[in-house]
């Protein structure tokens, strides 16, 4: 499409449409067309390329690409530049997607859209695969690529407006909310889409990090809103009508979220809320610049005390916390018991000690594999185990977040700009703003402690302080565009935006970039949302403010939801539905626990050697206790494994290592591949001597009755015979594996 046929966005027309605030939900037809092809919206009928990539453990997935295509009728464009600055700026489209389908995709095959604007910042470089790529085990973008071409999904990547776009003949396009409009309209344009590619489009899983977090939330919160249709028709969105009229649906299936920053509108408030006290801790102690700068490279990092506990910051975090409290308790959620959670009573300060303390515990059951090292008495000042459980002493928590982790950020921490606190890498007011304003602060002491001269927001410029600013159009508008950043006021009314039914959110437990307060409010916003059915929710033990550190756990979730949902495809002509192992195979195969025979076999019947059992025991050990595979092949190809197994305690002998493992033999390597706190008896009734041919004379009979105990084998009969001298077959290995490493799929039984 060439310059002079481009549609440039009226940016005043749309921010007029905000200020009337049209909130009356129209109903959605299902329009599913194909599309013709002189159709702006039409993918084109061929891809761009047909790829190979590789995974880290040698699979090769091919892959149909279609890249850099246009997914809104008129395409905006934009002057980018950063930092974002007038001067030399670089003219471009945003707005171009790129769709990667792998040969296995079905039509029920889900379609994962990444987000990829961390910090709400224009991304103009979204993740193309190149042929012959290899794709990482876990830790990025494109390991969780690499998991959703395994099951068989469908994968897009995009590139939309954001906040540190330069002005367009003196209008900012990427103001609220130009990022979520964007990511909208690829949602429905791969809706559009829908009969033409494989995958069905009403399973689109959105996954970001930070602001792509708190995007994903957002979209996943507000599906079919009509606050985004003034903008959305602006742009050409699929199925928009007219400014008021939509018959496409833009809602999201499920989502996977890393620290998310959202609720933007109270974060500074939250973020005082928590760490009020802390600041004042410093003070107390006369603490110096590097006892509270542990990490002087983080964003945001200060240069001086003052910007942590000066007098101004300590005013400010006053102010805020005490709002905080006012916002919170007039939300009146409840817990997961129904018990009224407020923020001056110690009710919601509780709560959010208990998930911080119920995370905790996951890592000690080994609920969590992917963690960089399980928690251990004296370990941590903080952390006390008591009797196997954590226990988390809050005032010591926060002050080691603050000066052995990251450090804390300035108060006002997001909405700072133009203010005497202001903190250049530390603020995010350039969301917010009519198209003729580079920034708006978007909370009552910004605004009314803004001092700059320059631009016509704040107190100073206005005369109007904060709530009487609000009550002007310009300040309806602007809390039109707060909530459009905010999945909380859509999370609490089925009339504002239709809820995602799934989400798995993870924030780090040394994540000081926005406060804890706020994961947590997302959380019990998400349980008391009738509409959401699952909520897969912790804070990751020590991680920082990052994402995709779980990627085999979190797309094991989504293929259980998918499972449940009647979505569970096998790679394998030889595992078909109506196979009793049918889901544990797809789960395995889905974490990259096992693979097949070859690509298109399984061969679930066929028995499993000495060097394969060594081999997956091994793996599943390292996976659990470093958080990622490195193990390769040596010579002969399963020594590097036997080794590793005698040096890390899981077998203390050699096998017949190409002879086919029997069950007590298999058993005998995978009840000692995990801790024995990852595989706590459930089974308490199982006596010993109880298994009708195990008895306690066995050699094996201590291995195989940890396991019974465990939930992970049950026996192959009705009275829980092991028939411990025959072969394994691969169809029971996939069985063992996922209750190995999943808890939740593990047996119940007596004998």
């Amino acid at each position: 499409m060439s310059m002079s046929t481009r549609m440039i966005i009226k940016p005043f027309v749309w921010f007029l449409a905000l200020t009337l605030s049209l909130s009356l939900l129209l109903p959605i037809a299902a329009l599913r067309v194909a599309a013709a092809e002189d159709d702006p919206l039409a993918l084109p009928a061929d891809p761009t390329a047909t790829i190979t990539v590789k995974t880290a453990d040698g699979a090769s997935i091919d892959v149909k690409a279609w890249e850099d295509v246009v997914y809104v009728a008129n395409p905006t464009d934009i002057n980018f530049h950063f930092p974002p600055t007038p001067e030399n700026p670089t003219i471009e489209t945003t707005q171009l997607l790129n769709l990667y389908v792998p040969a296995t995709a079905s039509e029920g095959s889900p379609i994962i859209l990444f987000v990829e604007n961390g910090g709400w910042f224009t991304n103009t470089s979204p993740v193309k695969l190149t042929d012959g790529m290899v794709l990482p085990a876990n830790n990025s973008n494109t390991a969780a690529m690499a998991a959703a071409f395994r099951a068989g999904y469908l994968v897009a990547t995009y590139s939309c407006r954001g906040r540190n776009d330069s002005p367009n003949d003196g209008s900012y396009l990427g103001h609220s909310p130009a990022t979520m409009t964007d990511t909208k309209a690829v949602i429905r344009y791969l809706r559009y889409n829908d009969t033409v590619i494989p995958g069905d489009s009403n399973r689109v899983v959105v996954s970001g990090t930070s602001g792509g977090g708190a995007l994903s939330a957002i979209l996943s919160a507000s599906g079919d809103s009509s606050d985004f249709y003034p903008s959305l028709y602006e742009i050409g969105a699929a199925g928009m009508t007219s400014a008021t009229n939509s018959e496409l649906s833009d809602a999201v299936f499920a989502t996977i979220a890393y620290c998310p920053i959202t609720d933007l509108p109270h974060a500074d408030q939250a973020y005082e809320w928590l760490y009020g006290s802390v600041r004042e801790a410093y003070k107390a102690a006369g603490l110096s610049l590097d006892a509270i700068n542990p990490s002087p490279t983080a964003m945001g990092a200060p240069t001086d005390v003052s910007q942590v506990y000066g007098d101004s910051v300590l005013a400010a975090s006053e102010e805020l916390a005490a709002d905080y409290v006012s916002y919170f308790n007039e939300l009146g959620l409840k817990d997961q018991n129904g018990g009224a959670l407020r923020a001056d009573d110690g009710s919601f300060e509780a709560a959010l000690i208990a998930l911080m303390e119920g995370s905790v515990d996951k890592e000690l059951t080994g609920d969590f594999p992917s963690s960089d090292a399980a928690p251990a008495a004296g370990d941590y000042g903080w952390l006390s185990l008591n009797d196997g459980k954590a226990a988390i002493d809050w005032d010591a928590y926060l002050y080691w977040i603050g000066t052995e982790k990251t450090g804390l950020k300035t108060a006002p921490a997001f909405s700072n700009r133009g203010t005497p606190n202001a903190h250049p890498a530390l603020n995010e007011d350039n969301i917010f703003g009519a198209p003729d304003q580079a920034y708006s602060p978007f909370e009552f002491w910004s605004w009314n402690n803004h001092s700059a001269a320059d631009i016509t927001v704040g107190k100073n410029n206005t005369q109007l302080d904060w709530d009487a600013h609000l009550k002007t159009p310009a300040g309806e508008a602007l809390q039109l565009q707060m909530k459009m950043t905010n999945p909380i006021p859509y999370l609490r009314s089925a009339a504002e935006g239709k809820s995602a039914p799934y989400w798995y959110v993870r924030h780090g437990m040394a994540d000081r970039d926005t406060s804890f307060a706020v994961e947590a409010l997302l959380y019990y916003t998400l349980i008391n949302d009738s509409s959401v059915d699952d909520v897969n929710f912790s804070f990751a033990w020590l991680k920082g403010h990052s994402g995709n550190y779980d990627v085999p756990e979190a797309y094991a979730w989504l293929a259980g939801i998918l499972a449940d949902e009647g979505y569970a495809p096998s790679p394998f002509t030889d595992v078909a539905a109506g196979d009793w192992f049918y889901s544990d195979v797809v789960s395995a195969y889905t974490s990259g626990l096992i693979d097949g025979k070859t690509a298109a076999s399984f061969e679930p019947g066929s028995s499993l050697t000495y060097a394969e059992a060594v081999k997956l025991a091994a793996c599943m050990h390292q996976k659990y206790t470093a958080g990622a595979v490195t193990l390769e092949n040596g010579s002969p190809w399963y020594k590097s494994y036997a080794d590793y197994a005698k040096e890390n305690g899981i077998i203390a002998k050699d096998y017949d290592w190409n002879a086919a493992a029997t069950r007590a033999g298999y058993m005998e390597i995978f009840a000692a591949a995990l801790p024995d706190s990852a595989l706590a008896a459930t089974n308490t009734n199982i006596a010993d001597g109880a298994i009708p041919d195990v008895p306690m004379t066995h050699e094996n009979a201590v291995a195989i009755y940890k396991l019974y105990r465990a939930g992970v084998v049950q026996g192959i009969d009705d009275v829980h015979n092991c028939s411990p001298d025959s072969a394994i077959r691969r169809s029971e290995v996939a069985a063992i594996l996922t209750r190995m490493m999943d808890s939740e799929t593990r047996v119940a039984f007596e004998i």
